[in-house]
């Protein structure tokens, strides 16, 4: 089975106090957010596809190799909007590996977890979080709602979270994401189609299964977004 890792990152790093996007911010002086996250997914993947905005591809191209498609995203309509940039070169695969750009925690161990032994099923990561900022809520085998406090959703303490890590089959996801984009309800307080939602879509309507795979630490889920946690990781990998 054949894997390209997606990863969207046509964000800017605005919140860190840089200029730069947050997945070209530096961690330390010799490496930034994306070399962390390369290092940690090239094992289990065959092909990268990043998405960023328009003309961060030639400003950044010291960071990249030629083996890296570079989708661009030139206006910021959602995290669906942007892994779809690059299904022209995704849809050669049987999987996609969403992983967020900004996920600088995710360890090796948890993508080998997630990228083995496959059979058509949707792959994802949890924590459990005293404070989701995200809730996954299950129904035995079904995912019956996704919660987001971004969309003014109260989540439960000990609740499901993700890790910005996601695996989906290829067949049939364009079709099912159009079908969600045509029937799909935006949040209530963004007013934006998001796409973490299209899960319960998948495994409602499409009767795609959902693979739940625990992990331990909750440190993965933590992701780059404020100066805060610019500070945590600088100080996490410089020891």
């Amino acid at each position: 089975m054949s894997i390209c890792a997606v990863i969207p990152a046509a964000g800017n790093g605005t919140r860190l106090g840089s200029d730069d996007p947050k997945v070209f911010t530096k961690i330390n002086d010799k490496k930034v957010v994306w070399d962390f996250l390369y290092e940690n997914i090239k094992p289990h993947v065959d092909s990268f596809n990043l998405v960023l905005k328009p003309d961060m591809k030639q400003r950044y191209a010291h960071f990249l190799n030629d083996s890296i498609v570079v989708s661009e995203q030139s206006v910021p309509l959602g995290m669906g909007d942007a892994i779809f940039k690059g299904i022209s070169h995704w849809s050669e695969y049987d999987y996609i590996l969403v992983v967020w750009g900004d996920q600088v925690n995710i360890s090796s161990e948890t993508l080998q977890k997630v990228t083995m032994d496959l059979n058509d099923s949707i792959v994802v990561p949890f924590v459990k979080s005293e404070n989701p900022y995200v809730e996954y809520v299950f129904n035995k085998d079904k995912l019956k709602d996704v919660l987001q406090t971004r969309e003014g959703d109260n989540t439960s303490p000990g609740g499901l979270s993700d890790i910005g890590v996601f695996l989906l089959p290829t067949k049939n996801l364009q079709n099912y994401w159009r079908s969600f984009v045509t029937a799909g309800e935006k949040g209530s307080e963004t007013g934006e189609l998001n796409f973490l939602p299209f899960f319960t879509y998948l495994n409602n309507e499409c009767n795609t299964p959902i693979k739940k795979i625990i992990i331990d630490n909750p440190d993965e889920a933590k992701g780059l977004n404020t100066k805060e946690d610019l500070a945590y990781f600088q100080s996490k990998i410089s020891r």
